[in-house]
């Protein structure tokens, strides 16, 4: 098995929007699926090889459809990637309202959704793939990248401020920020910022906040913290141990102990 990364920093004028560009190339030696558990980034990936599969149905693991390339909106699910022997493309993973400003859309149209490129960007999409296709070296795909995100955002409809605002405290305190407080900070009901976060980020703010303290525990686990897990639940404002192992079961399809035995190099399925 062989998997290598080449990771890239977005223009400047970019990182509020873009997290990070990654190039990547594995042979696998089969068909390998890879299980994505729910984050808080709108990824873009374009294939430089052989096409990628989208499994729709996670929970049965159906069939894939393959593609070129896919934009994912957020998921409050698990997802499933599945890739032949020989793959080799790269990641853009943009905030969510990034999502929102550069497809012009409803982001709750994507929600546990990825999308073929062509059906969000049009001619463009196929268009950007081509032109990465054609240059062989990273650091000038990543420039490539650069221009597409500029120009899309340039033409872009401004996000809500007050959503803007209240994603980013969410962010700062890994999902703990009251959502009743926010709305009151904002100065709107608690169901009108949940309208809008449907609108601009995918999912309301409480499934955010859940998306996040869940992030912060499968960090942990991968860097190595050595805790138990009431003390990780404690650590990452869990309520209590259930509740971090109801959170794993639900974002990750596994309970806590059962993500630690299965994890394998790049996610792939055991």
């Amino acid at each position: 098995m062989r998997h290598e990364n080449v990771f890239g920093a977005p223009h400047p004028a970019l990182r509020a929007h873009v997290r990070s560009y990654v190039g990547y190339s594995s042979s696998t030696g089969g068909v390998a699926r890879r299980r994505h558990s729910p984050s808080g980034i709108v990824p873009l990936i374009i294939t430089l090889g052989p096409r990628i599969g989208i499994v729709e149905d996670a929970a049965r693991k159906g069939p894939a459809t393959y593609v070129d390339a896919f934009i994912a909106g957020m998921h409050d699910v698990y997802a499933l990637s599945e890739s032949p022997g020989e793959a080799c493309g790269i990641q853009i993973d943009f905030t969510p309202l990034a999502g929102y400003l550069l497809l012009g859309r409803d982001m709750s149209d994507l929600t546990n959704r990825a999308v073929a490129l062509e059906d969000v960007f049009g001619a463009e999409g196929p268009h950007l793939r081509e032109r990465l296709l054609d240059e062989p070296r990273w650091e000038e795909r990543f420039r490539i990248v650069d221009g597409f995100v500029a120009r899309r955002l340039e033409r872009a409809k401004p996000a809500s401020p007050a959503v803007a605002w209240a994603w980013r405290r969410l962010n700062e305190t890994a999902g703990s920020a009251p959502v009743g407080e926010l709305a009151r900070e904002i100065g709107w009901s608690r169901k009108h910022l949940a309208a809008r976060f449907r609108e601009q980020i995918g999912l309301p703010p409480k499934a955010v906040a859940r998306i996040l303290r869940f992030q912060a525990a499968e960090r942990a686990i991968n860097a190595g913290v050595e805790l138990g897990w009431s003390d990780l639940a404690a650590r990452c404002g869990y309520y209590d141990q259930a509740h971090l192992i109801r959170a794993f079961r639900e974002f990750a399809g596994v309970t806590p102990g059962e993500y630690v035995a299965r994890r394998l190099p790049d996610g792939l399925e055991d």
